[in-house]
């Protein structure tokens, strides 16, 4: 899942205990020197960047500490901090839309000479440049998947004996069909994280855009080519309201999508038997067992493009200290350090990360989508100008309430709201 979209902890500041680490680093920064990051990661999430990147490298570079400052905010926290001249030395970014606008303004600084961009196939490499050729600003570091079908083995099997899991469109409803009329609503569904309820149901939107029209009309979409209104965008939600909507769909209704927290719910929990989106989102109990408490399928898609989503990281302040973190931080030890802590349940986007990396076979799994062959998709609501995006997610809550008002207001509502800067890079692509 995006960093953005995270529910997170309150906001605080830590400075990482020295450790012993195995991961080398490169020349650090002077004795005394700090640096600054900003991150919307929480929980494990936060947990293990702290253990593993932040005390690797202040056990690499003694004397120097790290202050990481975590907020749910983040990009509203951002904005205040540009605007008062006091930004943090490097931020976590999930959503390329603020990658752009920042280099635009002049905000972030040239990471190249930092960073061996050689590490990062289709489509990142296009994505680490708000301008084709130009100067690279921001670097993925903790990558997710986020077209995946969970479901509960067990319960399924129980519950509907015999049932096919969807590798069409097609079969997806007529899954979501017959458990609904058998009285187990399918569809686990929570949209709460203020300040960013209802982003779930944007990546719905995307992967059926993704799955019923493939690559080409998903970047026409996203870049504002292909209107709010058109066919194919309309059709989207309509099968997204379809699947999910009246006659049982949701598990204790569309109400009650609106006021759980994301992560709280997950299959065979509380009576629901599937669930979209990333790993994390999830929430599985360490004591679940993969291929038997919990599993997944791809999202059916036509064309087999998965959607992605990622945090990037940008440099606010061109320090010593700053730069000796982002080298670590996208250094293959750190990386494999990294998806290695059990539960941090983040993806390297580095080709030069193996899936035996990862610590559980779940992790393994997810990680191998990455390098398939698969065409990746990089989240469009992510590629948006940021208030865009927050008036998509705006939308999705308003549909989940009253789902008569798409075709008349929501989506047109949509369409006249300003795209503003758009990162201009290709969104799809295969890894090499």
């Amino acid at each position: 899942m995006s960093a953005r979209r995270l529910p997170a902890a309150a906001r605080l500041a830590i400075s990482a205990t020295l450790a012993l680490s195995a991961v080398t680093a490169c020349a650090g920064p002077a004795t005394g020197a700090s640096v600054t990051i900003l991150v919307a990661w929480s929980g494990t999430e936060l947990t293990a960047f702290q253990d593993t990147v932040i005390r690797g490298f202040e056990a690499a570079n003694p004397g120097t500490t790290v202050q990481v400052e975590s907020t749910r905010a983040l990009e509203t926290e951002l904005d205040a901090d540009l605007q008062q001249g006091d930004p943090p030395d490097i931020a976590a970014l999930p959503s390329i839309g603020a990658i752009g606008q920042y280099a635009a303004q002049g905000a972030l600084q040239p990471l190249d000479g930092l960073i061996d961009d050689s590490a990062y196939g289709p489509p990142w490499s296009s994505l680490i440049r708000p301008r084709a050729g130009g100067p690279v600003y921001a670097v993925p570091v903790k990558a997710d998947v986020k077209s995946l079908i969970w479901y509960n083995p067990q319960a399924l099997s129980q519950d509907a004996p015999g049932a096919r899991l969807p590798a069409t469109l097609p079969q997806l409803a007529a899954l979501s069909r017959r458990l609904s009329r058998a009285g187990h609503p399918p569809w686990c569904l929570a949209v709460s994280s203020p300040p960013t309820s209802g982003w779930p149901g944007a990546d719905w939107i995307a992967d059926l855009i993704l799955a019923s029209d493939g690559p080409a009309a998903y970047q026409q979409w996203a870049d504002g080519q292909l209107a709010w209104t058109s066919p194919e965008v309309t059709s989207a939600w309509q099968a997204w309201n379809s699947l999910t909507g009246p006659g049982g769909g949701i598990d204790h209704g569309p109400a009650s999508a609106l006021t759980t927290t994301i992560g709280s719910v997950r299959p065979a929990d509380g009576g629901c038997l599937l669930s979209h989106g990333t790993y994390v989102d999830q929430g599985f109990p360490a004591s679940a067992r993969y291929g038997t408490n919990y599993a997944f399928v791809p999202f059916p898609s036509a064309s087999g493009a998965i959607q992605v989503s990622a945090d990037f990281i940008g440099m606010f302040r061109a320090t010593p200290a700053a730069d000796s973190l982002i080298r670590y931080m996208t250094s293959t030890a750190a990386q494999e350090a990294w998806v290695g802590y059990p539960g941090a349940d983040g993806f390297s986007p580095s080709s030069q990360v193996p899936a035996s990396a990862y610590p559980s076979a779940a992790t393994r799994s997810i990680a191998t989508l990455l390098t398939s062959g698969r065409e990746l998709c990089f989240g469009a609501a992510d590629a948006m100008a940021p208030d865009l995006g927050a008036a998509f997610d705006h939308a999705v809550l308003w549909d989940l309430a009253q789902p008569s008002a798409l075709t008349t207001t929501i989506l047109p509502g949509l369409a006249r709201v300003p795209s503003g800067a758009r990162h201009p890079a290709a969104l799809c692509g295969k890894p090499s």
